[in-house]
């Protein structure tokens, strides 16, 4: 997972927005959640094969500019994004209209809330509803076991084959 040392997406003190430069990558995890990005980071740390995973807050992608170069570099190699939205669809409707666009041109969305199950959210994805309820119930019960789950679904999607349905755990407290 890379992380940007600046906070892009913000105003750069020229009237201008600072654009996101992410290496492109077959996954993308785009969360409103910094602990999804750094459970994810350790899960694939600790894989011998780690899927191949970049992750970013939403946060970075506050201006429209921003999310239109974001598609257009590395939005546009990705196979599969998975989009989880603490606050529902207003947290970021432009950027998960764009990504409806590029959902439409045959890239592989999940959509999740990160409270709870939203059935409006997860209606946009491409996933079938189990495997979506599964990728949102193991997120939002976190944990480096449940994030595993997500990252092996994830890279069957990918890769084009029938994703591992992940087994999620409430962790105890």
């Amino acid at each position: 997972m890379h992380r940007l040392a600046a906070l892009p997406g913000v105003d750069d003190g020229q009237g201008g927005a600072l654009l996101v430069e992410q290496e492109p990558a077959p996954v993308l995890l785009l969360t409103t959640s910094d602990t999804d990005l750094a459970t994810m980071a350790t899960v694939l740390e600790r894989s011998p094969h780690p899927c191949p995973v970049r992750g970013l807050n939403v946060a970075a992608l506050a201006h429209p500019a921003v999310v239109d170069h974001y598609l257009r570099t590395t939005v546009a190699a990705a196979r599969v994004v998975l989009l989880r939205l603490l606050g529902g669809r207003s947290v970021w409707s432009y950027g998960l209209e764009r990504l409806q666009e590029w959902q439409a041109a045959g890239g592989c969305l999940v959509v999740l809330d990160g409270v709870g199950p939203d059935p409006a959210l997860e209606s946009l994805s491409s996933t079938a509803p189990e495997l979506t309820r599964a990728l949102g119930d193991a997120l939002r019960w976190g944990g480096p076991d449940n994030l595993a789950g997500v990252a092996a679904a994830l890279q069957d999607l990918a890769a084009g084959v029938e994703p591992r349905l992940p087994r999620p755990t409430p962790l105890a407290d």
